[in-house]
């Protein structure tokens, strides 16, 4: 749910999880039979910060994005501290 980006508070990165979450599993529900291998796929950044993982059950893989790194986006966000920040890159284009 790229649109947790938006977020500052956690109940609306919570919100937005849920409402996808809700929906991936009415999806899931509905082709399983047609598709028994289906596997519902979720992450993005801030939830995977700021969320317990028990808001993850259900979902067979969890993508964090830039967790792992972090950075000045993040930081603005919510999602981390600055000294949470693992790499810094500077470079020209």
């Amino acid at each position: 749910a790229g649109h947790t980006y938006d977020c500052h508070e956690m109940q609306q990165v919570l919100k937005i999880h849920r409402d996808s979450k809700r929906l991936l599993m009415q999806l899931k529900e509905r082709y399983m039979t047609e598709f028994p291998n289906l596997q519902l796929s979720v992450g993005d950044t801030p939830s995977c910060s700021i969320l317990p993982a028990s808001e993850f059950e259900g979902f067979d893989e969890m993508r964090p994005g830039n967790f792992v790194f972090y950075d000045l986006e993040q930081a603005s966000i919510g999602s981390c501290k600055h000294e949470d920040i693992a790499v810094v890159m500077a470079f020209s284009v």
